[in-house]
């Protein structure tokens, strides 16, 4: 979530740019460490791949699509309509925070804003 925030003061994405933080880690066997490192656990999937829909990044998945085990593990989080309905409003913004309280942080775009 640390991409978020800049990318949003610095609102760099709106119709016809988007941010593109770099590529999804969903589903990648390992992270960019190599083999020896463990990649993302399913509760930073669906983080990672959130905090890419709020800035309207292109949503590039760099997982193994032949791989069943790996697409029905992730399918829940990258078919998720919400989450590619905030992705896919293109609204001038990069969406950023929105409340924050001592156990969560709430963030949004102008598509939740102006609905």
């Amino acid at each position: 979530l640390a991409t978020v925030m800049p990318l949003h003061k610095k609102n760099l994405s709106y119709p016809g740019c988007w941010a593109y933080p770099d590529m999804l880690q969903v589903g990648c066997q390992h992270g960019p460490g190599g083999p020896a490192d463990p990649g993302l656990s399913i509760a930073e999937t669906r983080t990672h791949f959130g905090a890419w829909a709020i800035v309207s990044s292109p949503l590039t998945l760099s997982h193994d699509v032949n791989n069943d085990t790996v697409t029905e593990q992730i399918w829940d989080i990258i078919s998720n309509t919400e989450v590619l309905a905030v992705n896919q409003a293109y609204f001038g913004d990069s969406g950023g925070q929105y409340a924050e309280s001592k156990t969560k942080l709430t963030f949004t775009d102008a598509f939740i804003e102006q609905s």
